[in-house]
């Protein structure tokens, strides 16, 4: 964006992508100091035995944000927007091991006819195409229960969009370029 490598429309996309979350952590704190917050003694203490009467020794789920809807996302691809698992490989963190930045994730073992073109363009934005294997069990698992093979994760860590095979992967990297093209005028 700024060094020339995307269109600086692209940084209008910010507020739009992240409104929802920022707007459901609000929703969710202020749902949270309505049970917190309680001046009345009384009232306090019925709640805190209310509580402890329903408390049954495990830790209760957080409601998740949610994705992206819109913005840099290939809007209509399958999980366009929603956050890319943390998955492990070989006792270490896939992030750990790729590092940051976009990540073209593929359970495919063979996917030499991937447009070379479109993975060199990606590697000049500091992407890469990283194949996992059935040995990193938790996100193999994650493909293999999404039905797709391909899965391109922004830096933030949300998906851009999943595809299910090499022409779908091809038209998400396509799609990818397309948005990230700066335009004549930049």
């Amino acid at each position: 964006m700024l060094d020339g490598r995307a269109a600086p429309e692209v940084l209008a996309t910010y507020d739009e992508e992240r409104r929802p979350s920022a707007n459901a952590a609000i929703d969710f704190s202020m749902e949270l100091g309505k049970v917190i917050c309680v001046p009345d003694a009384a009232a306090a203490a019925a709640r805190d035995n209310a509580m402890t009467a329903a408390y049954d020794g495990g830790i209760s789920d957080v409601p998740g944000l949610p994705g992206i809807a819109s913005g840099l996302i290939a809007a209509g691809a399958p999980l366009a927007g929603e956050v890319f698992p943390q998955g492990e490989i070989d006792g270490r963190w896939f992030d750990d091991l790729h590092g940051v930045g976009w990540r073209f994730v593929t359970v495919d073992a063979d996917w030499t006819g991937l447009d070379r073109s479109l993975v060199g363009w990606l590697e000049t934005i500091g992407g890469a195409v990283i194949n996992v294997t059935s040995t990193a069990i938790d996100l193999f698992t994650w493909f293999e229960i999404q039905d797709v093979r391909w899965a391109l994760q922004r830096p933030d860590f949300h998906l851009f969009g999943t595809a299910k095979d090499l022409d779908g992967a091809t038209a998400l990297l396509a799609e990818l370029r397309r948005q990230l093209r700066p335009t004549p005028s930049s």
